[in-house]
């Protein structure tokens, strides 16, 4: 995140936006359930990248408004769709595998998720609004969601039926 802020600094970069995860507020230990930007890390994270998001997060939130650069952070949750090469694919290989038939847990875990295209769009949003500065965004983190939670694993359910993989 360093070099990305000293390179849009020394090359005038208006504005930097940068796509971070909702998991970085979140520690495994109970669903996030309407959850909003008044969340706070919880210490821990789940993995080492997480963490580094998080670090990365905080570089470029206090990098705005130093040098003309603005600056803000989105927080997608469980994208999904065109271009995705994790999340879907990971599904795609546990349905593969025979494993997509098993539920780990009590298979009640709550999550939201968003599609690729609602990312795009929450970045073309928040390119506008730094622009503009009608609206201060600038050094905040905004949660991207399709606000349409459901059970993880019906989820899955969803995407491997629509795929043609049976439960």
């Amino acid at each position: 995140a360093k070099n990305v802020i000293n390179s849009c600094q020394e090359c005038k970069v208006r504005r930097l936006i940068y796509n971070s995860s909702a998991d970085v507020v979140f520690d495994g230990s109970q669903d996030i359930l309407i959850g909003d930007e008044s969340f706070s890390c919880p210490g821990k994270f789940l993995d080492v990248l997480i963490d580094l998001k998080f670090q990365a997060e905080g570089l470029i939130r206090l990098a705005n408004n130093i040098d003309g650069l603005v600056t803000c952070v989105l927080r997608p949750s469980n994208a999904f769709g065109p271009g995705d090469t994790w999340f879907v694919p990971l599904l795609v290989n546990l349905a593969k595998s025979g494993l997509g038939k098993f539920i780990t847990g009590s298979g009640e875990n709550m999550s939201d998720f968003t599609y690729a295209e609602n990312v795009a769009h929450a970045h073309i949003c928040a390119a506008e609004t730094l622009d503009s500065r009608i609206v201060s965004v600038a050094g905040k983190a905004f949660f991207i969601t399709n606000l349409e939670p459901m059970m993880f694993w019906e989820f899955v359910s969803l995407i491997l039926e629509g795929l043609g993989y049976q439960r």
